[in-house]
């Protein structure tokens, strides 16, 4: 029962009070509750999308793991095909060098040998037969030579180039167009593909 003094104040019994705290209490537990609920449900929420997105990020970098181990596949197959065709580069170097020194060898037996028969065929009296033998024979050597691309240079007045002759003797001369120019052939250089595979030997005019 409500009852007002004259400072209007307003009194409740004691029942009245542990009814109010007890009512405040329900509201309290069942606030709580409700609050313990919304963040379960929110928590079970989050959770799910989070396992939602490791699944999405382990299959992206599953993905990128099988990409890169497909690139090194790749590339280790890149890389022993290159030493394969490296190794067939250079068995077909070791081949060329072969093949450029017995070229070299026979240039230089066919050269002595035109040199012997030259001075046979005048002591013989025979000279011009040999000689169209010769010729001949010169003209199926450039042939073939010119298939093989392989080319004979260095020639009687030619300037003389380092590069390309190895001086052997230097003669004098009074006639001033022939200074540092070749004065004779010993052997002739030769050139394979543009590249000089062996000099000239020469006599130059100083």
């Amino acid at each position: 029962m409500f009852c007002f003094n004259r400072k209007k104040e307003v009194r409740i019994s004691e029942e009245q009070w542990e009814q109010f705290l007890s009512d405040q209490e329900s509201i309290y537990i069942k606030a709580t509750e409700n609050l313990k609920n919304e963040q379960k449900e929110m928590y079970t929420h989050w959770s799910s999308h989070i396992e939602e997105l490791l699944q999405i990020h382990q299959k992206k970098q599953d993905n990128v793991t099988d990409a890169v181990e497909d690139l090194l596949d790749e590339w280790n197959d890149h890389n022993q095909i290159a030493e394969e065709y490296k190794k067939q580069l250079m068995e077909e170097k070791e081949h060329n060098q072969q093949f450029l020194s017995l070229i070299h060898l026979l240039i230089t037996q066919n050269q002595l040998l035109q040199k012997e028969i030259t001075k046979y065929t005048k002591e013989n009296q025979q000279q011009e037969a040999w000689k169209q033998q010769l010729e001949l024979f010169e003209q199926q050597t450039q042939k073939v030579m010119a298939q093989c691309q392989l080319q004979l240079f260095g020639s009687f007045g030619d300037l003389v180039d380092g590069s390309y002759h190895q001086v052997l003797e230097a003669l004098d001369t009074d006639d001033a167009t022939m200074h540092s120019r070749i004065a004779k052939i010993h052997e002739s250089g030769i050139l394979y593909q543009g590249k000089i595979i062996k000099k000239a030997t020469i006599t130059a005019y100083k």
